[in-house]
């Protein structure tokens, strides 16, 4: 457990590195001015068409200690934190002790994620949300409470979670019709939340105009040569991207031969294929959908295939402890390279830094 303590307090220090040095960039500012606004305003989310208030009363709440923008960054470290344990206790549910260091470990190192565990924006908060929906998942007794309250949490934080919604829906209802009554109760809870979130979108006024124009940009990066690398932490170095689905393929499929489609070990990669291709087919026949930051469910689909492998070599093979070392080492250099080349080129990451 030191090892794994250690690789956590590591992340913790790179991203508490970037909440200090980086300066405010605009999708910050914007998130800061809805923070300001009237509770009613932000209930009403009547200044920000592409989200749903809650993360705005979230940071409304935390500012009311300081509304300085390092304090509010602050509130995603926390987050980062609640993340890695939530992810460890994940893993060492589904595949035991080791599986829950390696993907831990995985996540604190990660080239996609710790782009986002420093920023003013929802995103860290909607794993979390989707992490509290999967570690409710996995247990063996369902405690309805936070099970609904996690799905009804994550609904209201940003659209991105209906990635995991759908899918987890779809696997419920599916599991049902085997007369799985656990299953049957948690069709039912989804199916309230989905009401209450319908019941609020149809209330709530919009602007779809002024959504698909807010949105028009990610046209722009609707290309697999800039999307899968930045899915899987390796932006600026496509080339990587080609071993890490490699790794990511042999996972899955491993999975799939150890519990098949119904086993919960394999639901984070049923939820990763649906939100990129749901996004994908969207963005192509209707409207510009595909946004890598929302795809924090693909991200954390990445790590999971890539850690059963790992995991995988470290109990096959008299070395494969050290082939899982020398895997750590290399996102950790990795992600050394994304701290070091944020401040100077941050479009690589979509973001734009106010001068």
């Amino acid at each position: 457990m030191f090892v794994v303590l250690f690789c956590f307090l590591l992340g913790l220090f790179f991203r508490t590195y970037l909440v200090f040095t980086l300066p405010v960039w605009f999708d910050e500012k914007v998130a800061t001015a809805m923070a300001k606004l009237h509770f009613s305003e932000i209930l009403l989310h009547s200044t920000d068409v592409a989200r749903p208030p809650l993360y705005y009363i979230f940071i409304q709440l935390w500012s009311t200690i300081s509304s300085h923008y390092i304090w509010l960054r602050f509130s995603t470290l926390v987050l980062y934190c609640v993340n890695f344990f939530l992810i460890y206790r994940i893993g060492k549910k589904l595949d035991g002790e080791v599986f829950g260091r390696i993907v831990s470990i995985l996540y604190s190192f990660s080239g996609y994620f710790i782009i986002f565990d420093w920023q003013i924006k929802p995103y860290t908060a909607l794993l979390t949300c989707i992490l509290l929906v999967f570690w409710s998942m996995v247990q063996n007794k369902i405690n309805k409470g936070i099970f609904a309250f996690s799905v009804l949490a994550g609904l209201f934080f940003d659209f991105g979670f209906l990635y995991m919604f759908v899918p987890m829906y779809l696997y419920y209802v599916c599991l049902s019709l085997q007369k799985n009554r656990e299953a049957l109760r948690r069709v039912y809870i989804l199916t309230l939340c989905a009401l209450a979130f319908t019941v609020f979108m149809m209330v709530v006024p919009k602007d779809f105009y002024r959504f698909t124009r807010e949105t028009s940009w990610v046209e722009n990066y609707m290309d697999i040569r800039f999307t899968l690398p930045f899915l899987l932490g390796v932006s600026g170095i496509s080339i990587a991207a080609i071993p890490l689905v490699l790794l990511w393929i042999i996972g899955v499929i491993r999975s799939w031969f150890k519990g098949g489609f119904s086993s919960l070990r394999f639901f984070p990669y049923l939820s990763g294929y649906f939100a990129f291709g749901i996004a994908s087919l969207i963005s192509l026949f209707w409207i510009p959908i595909l946004h890598v930051r929302s795809l924090q469910i693909v991200g954390l689909c990445f790590l999971f295939g890539i850690s059963y492998v790992l995991r995988e070599a470290y109990d096959r093979w008299t070395f494969g402890k050290y082939v899982v070392i020398c895997v750590l080492i290399l996102f950790l250099m990795n992600m050394l390279r994304v701290v070091s080349t944020l401040p100077n080129n941050p479009g690589m990451y979509l973001i734009s830094f106010i001068l």
